[in-house]
C-alpha cells in the first residue's frame, strides 16, 4: 500500500485555482457590463444634446420667419442651447447661416449649422 501523506492539501490547491479562473471571468464580464452602460448613458447624453441644438435651430428659423432675427439662449428639459444667426444681407435673405449648440450636462455637447 502506498503512502498518500504527501497529497494532503491537493484539494485546497485546486479549489483556489477555480475560484481564481472563476473571479476572473467574473471582473471581466462586469468590466464589460460597466463600459456598456456608461456608453449607454454617453449616447442618451448626446442625443439630449442634439435635440437642444435641434431646437435651436427651430427657434432661429421661427425668429428669422417672424422678421426678429435675435439670437436668444434656451432651454428644453435640463438641456440648453445657444444659436448664432450670421446674415449677409437684410433678414431673411440668401446665405443667411444658423449655427445652433445643444449641450446637456457637462460633457454632451453637439453643434448644427444651417445654410440657405
Amino acid at each position: 500500500m502506498k503512502n498518500k501523506t504527501n497529497q494532503k492539501g491537493f484539494a485546497i490547491y485546486l479549489v483556489l485555482v477555480i475560484l481564481s479562473i472563476l473571479l476572473s471571468i467574473s471582473l471581466n464580464i462586469s468590466s464589460v457590463i460597466i463600459t456598456a452602460s456608461k456608453m449607454t448613458g454617453n449616447l442618451a447624453d448626446g442625443v439630449r444634446a442634439f435635440h437642444a441644438a435641434d431646437s435651436g435651430i427651430e427657434a432661429a428659423l421661427f425668429s428669422t420667419v417672424g422678421g426678429t432675427c435675435d439670437a436668444v439662449d434656451g432651454n428644453v428639459g435640463d438641456a440648453n442651447f445657444t444659436y448664432d444667426l450670421t446674415i449677409p444681407v437684410e433678414c431673411p435673405g440668401t446665405g443667411t447661416k444658423i449655427t445652433s449648440e445643444g449641450r446637456y450636462k457637462t460633457n454632451a455637447r453637439r453643434i448644427l449649422e444651417v445654410s440657405w
